[in-house]
């Protein structure tokens, strides 16, 4: 009797036991990494991203299984397990269904990316989990993350922002000697406020489908395991363009077209060596790459919501103070929760870079995030980072 009582105890606590695992993403045919997959728990629909290396880390309970999606790849299904190494097959683009429609693009998919907009609204708590890497000069590095709410006041404003912990790396060799110049490399950093703020995003693709004129568009239909459809819109500019500034990438929609589940798009290759020096008021730049990845929630349970969002951005700035730097910086953000209808406090809201304060943290908090896992090249700046800190 003890015995089955106590065997009952150990099975309901397995049950509801979570765990975080690793694994790694690869291609069938050349074995090489995955990188920007998407893994979907099916149980509590949490997402997470698939890294340069094709590794990936979520949180799961026994027997949990994982889709793992692209666009280029066929979609598979299996239960989550510690270190599993998931092949993927190359879909054949050439024997999916090509769609046409006999309405303009932007008229078709209209609709879904004003939802997507909609998706953060006013009263809005976003519960949030944020990294941001900086590089400058391939020598300092800055990396910062923490636990950020954002009060939604208005959808297309900045927020008022919370940050409850974080903690801040920052690079023990200087770039410089002047504490002035220093200061300046540092403001670098992006304003974490912005990291919520995807209109500016989906307006680039509004305007990049009622451009006919500069883009190239296939629309096709993918087939997923559960039976359901999506409708995946590619776009690259046409040959012989004036200027550079041109996005080549993809959106994902669902199939009743209402609805954006993700996008991706980064600066045309194509047009790449055709880069102009932009003169601002107080510096120059001159942007060599970006991109741009979000992934949408959409579930009975949760709504419609974003889920996850990076931002990269490869620039070199050049002004009289502060002479020319080559800056990467890379904002990441995961949505854990969105509280509805909630009022706004009137507390002083943080403002700027992570960057800009001293680490406050009190908990592990980076631990068991649904967050891109950090490539091997990351992962070892952090730890040189940390080991100078301890």
């Amino acid at each position: 009797m003890w015995f089955l009582m106590i065997a009952l105890v150990l099975s309901a606590s397995l049950v509801a036991q979570t765990k975080e695992i690793k694994g790694k993403i690869l291609d069938n045919g050349n074995g090489e990494s995955i990188e920007g997959a998407v893994i979907i728990n099916t149980k509590n629909n949490k997402h997470t991203v698939s890294n340069e290396d094709g590794d990936f880390v979520i949180s799961v309970d026994n027997r949990d299984e994982l889709v793992f999606n692209h666009i280029n790849y066929q979609t598979k299904q299996l239960v989550g397990s510690e270190g599993m190494v998931v092949v993927l097959e190359v879909l054949n683009i050439e024997l999916e269904e090509i769609l046409v429609f006999k309405r303009p693009l932007y008229d078709v998919f209209s609709m879904a990316l004003k939802n997507a907009m909609k998706t953060v609204e006013k009263g809005d708590l976003y519960k949030t989990y944020v990294r941001e890497f900086n590089i400058v000069n391939k020598e300092q590095v800055n990396v910062a993350d923490g636990l950020v709410d954002f009060y939604v006041k208005k959808p297309a404003n900045r927020p008022l922002t919370d940050v409850i912990e974080h903690r801040v790396f920052r690079s023990a060799r200087d770039i410089g000697k002047d504490a002035e110049i220093e200061e300046s490399i540092g403001v670098f950093g992006g304003d974490v406020r912005d990291a919520l703020i995807k209109s500016v995003n989906l307006g680039s693709i509004e305007k990049i489908l009622k451009d006919t004129d500069s883009y190239e568009f296939i629309t096709r239909r993918k087939v997923e395991l559960n039976g359901k459809e999506t409708v995946i819109l590619e776009f690259e500019p046409k040959e012989g363009l004036k200027g550079w500034k041109y996005e080549q990438g993809y959106v994902v929609f669902d199939e009743s077209l209402t609805k954006v589940l993700e996008y991706k798009f980064k600066l045309s290759d194509a047009y790449k060596d055709k880069m102009e020096t932009m003169n601002l008021i107080l510096a120059k730049v001159d942007v060599y790459d970006y991109e741009r990845h979000a992934v949408f929630l959409d579930s009975e349970e949760f709504g419609y919501r974003l889920s996850y969002s990076t931002d990269f951005i490869d620039v070199s700035i050049s002004a009289k103070r502060i002479g020319k730097h080559r800056v990467n910086l890379l904002n990441e953000i995961i949505v854990d929760a969105v509280i509805k209808n909630v009022e706004i406090p009137k507390q002083k809201q943080f403002r700027g870079s992570l960057f800009n304060e001293n680490s406050n943290y009190k908990t592990e908090f980076w631990r068991n995030r649904n967050i891109r896992p950090l490539s091997i090249k990351e992962q070892g700046i952090l730890n040189k980072l940390e080991e100078i800190k301890n």
